[in-house]
């Protein structure tokens, strides 16, 4: 039997870049300047041309291990030999200086030497433009560099040079060392001071987070994963900061997630929401508000983390993780229709108005925005779209577009109520029945129970979240939706959620979708199914890789990772579901 596949990697950020550490030391993937630019090391996408960055022993690993310092995105990686035993750590510096954030797009591995005096080679070679330009290391009055087109990508060390350009040159570690990259001549004090501060920024940030009581540390490792996602500069929120990792092997499910969803990021702001963080969805307003301000005449479902609107799909030549092709960049779904996006700006933006924590200078009292935005709700509700899971070759009047519609307007209502509009609440609650009327549309008389789509043809999963979302309440209806579901979409000895059962453009599916599960979950929850839904839970978490983090699908039968990794959809769903488990073991029996 082939061993369980896990992303055996870290991740590390700043809210500028993201990077994928290896166990075995490699910077496997990093995007520079943006998240969604050419990597600077690719090697997870292609081992020949995506460059390499390593720090490993001459004597062969006896053991190695990698673990975040508690309440941080600071990852260390330890490789023990014959000779000695050794840590990097590596980090991205992010902390506050006067009243903004420090978070230079500057890449610090400080190598300490943990016992004996171990010998390492660094094997150091960047590339760009995906793999088709190599870089050289070159030395100015300015220091190390390696030149990309127009920029610079510097490096500065306390290393003998020779060990870092002589390819196979080797030292022995008797002190400790720093190596930094940067975009750019980032200046900074000492590693020291860079790293003190940072692990002060991290743990300040965790301590100020609401969490319930149960799986803390679970849920503190997926809201530092989360908040890795939002891209500083624009308050864009990502899926992923990976692209082309297959959903699952051979199936060609391979797709970009390095751009900002209007969907997946309002769950990951009403993650935030929920633990008490806002400095996050007032730079998702700002960037939103830009994006819906030059394109009046339609949303789309996801735009670049500059707001750009064109997002091409385009093949690459590299190998593919694990040899599975395509390799994809740009995504293809920037032309779909996907009319939930509306509700869930409304849903997303609804604190901003209604959350009195939120200090006054950051509230909303935009009229016209709310108003637009129902407009949209009230022309598109009952029409077919692409759907949540962006069918490329079929559309349907999806039960989960009408859901949001429904949420974005009942906001509306209180948003509406809460600013004394009249005119906003007589729409809203016109535009309330509509959605409801759509919605309806998908129940089956037959079955007692919501199907996926208008011609009640489909079993979808997104019906947990008619539950969840709170439009089911009748105790009655929610144990059949749940059953339904179970009946149709559970597999494997794991009793885990596909997404769906039917074939789509791709064929059939063959892989657990995560965030369904914990769709599930908290659908269990709601009702007191308390022992189900932890033991579903504990599944999930088992599903997680040596870090704590989780990817986009899972397999049925082993838990093995596939899809996207980090997964944002993934980690939100695990927040929520804590928060609802903690609700549920308050009100219920355990049953």
């Amino acid at each position: 039997m082939l061993p369980r596949h896990s992303y055996k990697m870290g991740i590390i950020g700043n809210g500028a870049c993201i990077a994928y550490i290896e166990r075995n030391t490699n910077i496997a993937w990093l995007c520079w300047p943006r998240f969604d630019s050419s990597f600077v090391f690719g090697g997870l996408l292609d081992r020949d041309k995506g460059g390499v960055f390593t720090i490993l022993p001459v004597e062969p690993i006896i053991h190695n291990a990698q673990y975040y310092i508690e309440n941080t995105n600071i990852l260390c990686t330890e490789i023990t030999t014959r000779d000695g035993k050794y840590r990097i750590i590596d980090f991205t510096p992010r902390f506050k200086i006067d009243y903004r954030y420090y978070n230079p797009l500057l890449l610090i591995r400080k190598i300490e030497v943990i016992s004996g005096n171990p010998k390492v080679k660094i094997d150091l070679d960047p590339k760009y433009d995906y793999g088709e330009s190599a870089l050289v290391l070159e030395k100015s009055d300015e220091g190390l560099f390696f030149k990309i087109k127009n920029d610079k990508l510097y490096l500065k060390t306390d290393i003998p040079l020779n060990c870092i350009s002589e390819k196979n040159n080797t030292f022995t570690l008797r002190d400790n060392h720093f190596i930094a990259l940067s975009w750019g001549n980032a200046e900074f004090n000492s590693i020291e001071d860079e790293l003190r501060k940072t692990k002060q920024y991290w743990w300040y940030w965790v301590a100020t987070c609401a969490l319930p009581d149960i799986y803390q540390k679970e849920a503190i490792r997926s809201c530092l994963a989360l908040k890795l996602h939002q891209y500083e500069e624009t308050g864009a929120i990502i899926a992923a900061g990976s692209t082309s990792l297959p959903e699952t092997p051979g199936a060609g499910r391979n797709w970009d997630y390095r751009y900002f969803w209007v969907r997946d990021s309002y769950y990951t702001l009403e993650v935030a929401r929920k633990i008490g963080h806002f400095e996050e969805l007032s730079k998702y307003a700002n960037f939103i508000r830009n994006t819906i301000t030059h394109r009046r005449s339609g949303i789309q479902p996801l735009y670049s983390i500059y707001g750009e609107e064109k997002l091409e799909e385009k093949i690459l030549p590299l190998a593919g993780y694990n040899n599975e092709k395509p390799v994809r960049i740009g995504n293809a779904a920037y032309t779909q229709k996907q009319h939930d996006a509306y509700g869930q700006i409304i849903l997303s933006i609804a604190p901003l108005y209604l959350d009195q924590r939120i200090s006054p200078e950051k509230r909303l009292d935009d009229v016209e925005l709310i108003d637009y935005l129902l407009d949209c709700i009230e022309k598109h509700v009952g029409q077919a779209d692409a759907g949540i899971w962006e069918l490329r070759h079929s559309q349907d009047m999806h039960v989960y577009s009408a859901l949001f519609h429904w949420l974005g307007a009942v906001t509306a209502l209180k948003i509406g109520q809460h600013l004394k509009h009249r005119k906003m609440i007589t729409k809203a609650k016109a535009i309330i029945h509509k959605c409801a009327n759509c919605i309806e549309l998908c129940y089956s008389p037959e079955l007692d129970c919501y199907m996926g789509n208008a011609l009640q043809d489909k079993i979808d999963a997104t019906t947990l979240e008619l539950i969840n979302m709170g439009y089911i309440t009748e105790r009655r209806i929610i144990e059949k939706q749940i059953s339904l579901i179970e009946k149709h979409l559970i597999r494997g000895e794991h009793e885990l959620l596909m997404r769906y059962s039917y074939r789509d453009d791709f064929g059939e599916q063959h892989i657990a979708f995560i965030i369904c599960n914990f769709w599930y979950i908290s659908a269990l929850a709601k009702i007191g199914r308390i022992n189900k839904a932890l033991q579903t839970f504990e599944k999930l978490l088992s599903s997680a890789n040596h870090l704590g983090l989780l990817s986009e699908d899972v397999e049925f039968d082993d838990l093995g990772q596939y899809g996207n990794f980090v997964q944002s959809y993934s980690h939100v769903g695990l927040v929520n579901a804590v928060f609802d488990l903690d609700f549920a073991m308050k009100h219920y029996s355990r049953r």
